[in-house]
């Protein structure tokens, strides 16, 4: 398989340098570009075509939302993972609507993010985690928001709908 194709889009250059050097640690996955604005990004998506973009919400000009509203737009099948400070319930439940596929806090794991990329390909056996995931989310929410791919066929989730 070749590598999984990130976009990278934050408008603070020390975070996404963060998240490149933790990404580019694996094999698998190669950063292609990156953004520091909403208004960058959709730019850059329809330039360098990613497999999966991760994005802050909270930028300059239109933000991550609407970015990720005009991307969708563009291709509803965009595989787009939000990593933002915000860890209230309200910002996740309006980006996963908007059709991102996940939503972590910046406080999370590392592992969490590369859990996500490698997940949305079959690089990662998920099962294993959606037994403890509900308790996990109810305990641990401000840590771990939602990650949309462990529940996207589970109805009446909170966090979704």
């Amino acid at each position: 398989m070749s590598q999984i194709k990130i976009l990278l889009v934050d408008d603070h250059a020390v975070v996404r340098m963060g998240f490149k050097m933790l990404i580019e640690a694996e094999t698998d996955i190669k950063v292609i570009g990156e953004a520091e604005s909403g208004e960058a990004a959709v730019k850059l998506f329809q330039e360098l075509k990613p497999d999966i973009i991760v994005m802050d919400i909270t930028m300059p000009g239109i933000g991550g939302l609407e970015a990720i509203d005009r991307i969708m737009a563009k291709d509803k099948n965009t595989k787009i993972l939000v990593l933002s400070a915000h860890e209230d319930s309200v910002h996740p439940k309006r980006v996963l609507n908007a059709g991102a596929m996940g939503y972590l806090t910046k406080r999370s794991a590392a592992e969490e993010l590369l859990t996500f990329c490698f997940s949305l390909f079959g690089l990662f056996d998920v099962s294993c985690l959606l037994q403890n995931l509900c308790g996990y989310l109810c305990e641990n929410w401000k840590q771990l928001l939602l990650l949309r791919i462990y529940l996207k066929n589970t109805q009446g989730c909170v966090f979704c709908y």
